[in-house]
């Protein structure tokens, strides 16, 4: 196994995750190993013990982060369910810089991850591609498969990029209810030629091994896991790429939503909140407090009329 540090990059003070790239020298094949080792402090929406919502949570941030590093240009990625579910809106979004944002909103209790995907009503699984001011973004609409999201996902890129693809995510909440998260795509290589089906079928096979202590953050290093994992291979492990959450409210953003509103819109929720409008940013869980002044700067002289 060789380890390639050319692609070297600063580790952030704030890291709350990570993202291990690698390839197998042999095969035309690549991989990622991603490991978060507390995603439910991360995200605002999210309680401790809600281990359901959480692994869903976890299995579309994994799926971001591959998506999002897998882009040959520097673009946004979000996926989001919608349904009239007991889970409304699933959402998960990392950029090319690793920065993550998850959301969640749960009306009732649910079971297992299987259940509450079966219990979920018209869902529609949305994957956002955006490049910004550069180029159009694009959204497809994937299947949702009842198993779990990693599947859904799974088929997402077999059928987006027509590759053979394997993903598995693997998470575990601790006895005080925070959930970690750890998971392994493996996926064919474009433009080489064919990995065999006695090669493909093995890669499945070793996957299948893993237990979830071995991907999850803690108890083995990523080169130990990887090496140990491929044995038999030749794999080339690269720097690991930072993962971290947003970790403040963006105040201006919440400005502009504020404006949105209007101004007698405004006007009325300040009255009602006694001079003052508290909004809480739905990814951090980080609030902020507007007061008559703010308002009336935001709007100018339209505030006066």
């Amino acid at each position: 196994m060789k380890n390639d540090t050319q692609n070297t990059a600063n580790t952030p003070e704030n890291m709350q995750g990570s993202m291990r790239p690698f390839m197998f020298e042999s095969l035309p094949i690549r991989g990622r190993l991603l490991r978060m080792p507390n995603i439910t402090d991360q995200v605002g929406s999210l309680k401790t013990g809600e281990d359901t919502v959480a692994q869903l949570l976890a299995e579309m941030l994994a799926a971001s982060v591959v998506l999002a590093f897998d882009m040959k240009d520097k673009a946004n990625i979000t996926l989001q369910i919608t349904s009239k579910g007991k889970l409304p809106v699933l959402l998960a979004k990392c950029n090319y810089k690793g920065e993550l944002r998850a959301f969640a909103k749960k009306t009732a209790p649910l079971g297992s991850e299987e259940e509450a995907l079966e219990q979920q009503q018209e869902s529609v699984f949305t994957v956002t591609v955006d490049y910004g001011s550069d180029r159009e973004s694009y959204q497809s609409i994937v299947p949702i498969d009842t198993s779990s999201i990693s599947s859904t996902v799974e088929t997402y890129f077999q059928q987006s990029a027509q590759l053979p693809t394997y993903f598995k995510v693997f998470s575990h909440a601790d006895k005080d209810g925070r959930t970690s998260c750890g998971a392994m795509f493996l996926q064919a290589l474009p433009n080489k030629e064919p990995v065999s089906d006695d090669d493909w079928r093995r890669m499945g096979l070793l996957l299948s091994t893993l237990k979830p202590e071995e991907v999850l953050p803690g108890e083995k290093q990523d080169m130990e896991l990887i090496g140990s994992l491929f044995a038999e291979d030749d794999v080339r492990v690269f720097h690991k790429q930072p993962l971290s959450f947003a970790s403040s409210s963006n105040r201006q953003r919440m400005l502009e939503a504020l404006k949105n509103l209007g101004v007698d819109e405004c006007r009325q929720l300040l009255e009602a909140e006694n001079g003052k409008l508290e909004v809480t940013d739905e990814y951090t869980g980080a609030a902020e407090t507007f007061t008559e002044a703010d308002i009336a700067a935001l709007f100018g002289d339209d505030w006066q009329k």
